[in-house]
């Protein structure tokens, strides 16, 4: 039985002038504020964060169904987690450690621990690629997301927008399978809303996420990323992907 956070990892860009290279177009202010944003990310030592997110995807029967998910997250560095879950796929929390991955289902009474070790980061490849696990907003979270939007995108575009109030830069990333756009609050560097559009719409359609209550560098105690079971909760393992 696979149990997954329904999010994705992505990445964005919009218009200005732009330089040409053999690759695609990419406006450097783009790349700078890009850059900009993960230097802020990169000085946190523990941050907590909501994300609101929508989803449009296709069921089995090629039909568009709309999830409605909000993520509460926790992050302490190195290596420590704590993520509330809940929505249209019910309500679930995720813990880790440092040395224990823990996974809760309130609406099965399921749970599930792996021993594992590393840092957040690679916490996070390790049970993306093995059980296919996706975290919320992970990808803002790497060193490398500027490289890899100009790796996997052909043309990144820069503007500036007022949305919800907020004065933002807006960052475009278009390829020909997926477009992203990333809204970063001009005050804080850090990312308020990200959209995506995926092309052939198999299996997601679009994505759309808001980011709300940061708190940079809160005090997170540890008992926040332990995980006791409740009373009468089943082990369930979690099986990899194939």
């Amino acid at each position: 039985m696979k149990k997954q956070i329904y999010s994705l990892f992505l990445l964005v860009f919009v218009l200005a002038s732009c330089n040409n290279t053999d690759n695609g177009k990419y406006d450097e202010r783009a790349i700078n504020s890009l850059d900009k944003m993960s230097g802020v990310i990169g000085e946190i030592n523990s941050c907590s964060f909501l994300l609101s997110s929508t989803i449009v995807k296709y069921n089995p029967n090629q039909q568009e169904v709309s999830l409605q998910i909000e993520h509460d997250v926790y992050l302490q560095g190195p290596n420590k987690l704590f993520i509330k879950t809940k929505g249209t796929i019910g309500r679930k929390s995720y813990w880790y450690n440092g040395e224990i991955f823990s996974y809760y289902s309130y609406v099965k009474n399921e749970y599930d621990t792996i021993a594992v070790t590393g840092n957040i980061i690679e916490i996070i490849d390790f049970l993306h690629h093995k059980y296919d696990i996706i975290f919320p907003a992970a990808d803002f979270f790497y060193p490398s997301l500027t490289d890899d939007i100009l790796t996997n995108y052909n043309e990144v575009y820069y503007d500036e927008t007022s949305i919800d109030g907020i004065d933002c830069i807006e960052i475009t990333a278009l390829s020909p399978t997926k477009n992203i756009i990333i809204w970063i609050d001009k005050e804080t560097n850090l990312p308020y809303r990200f959209d995506v559009n995926i092309e052939n719409g198999n299996p997601v359609k679009t994505y759309v996420a808001y980011f709300s209550n940061w708190k940079m560098n809160p005090v997170l105690q540890d008992y926040m990323f332990e995980f006791t079971p409740p009373a009468g909760a089943k082990r369930v393992i979690i099986e990899p992907k194939n």
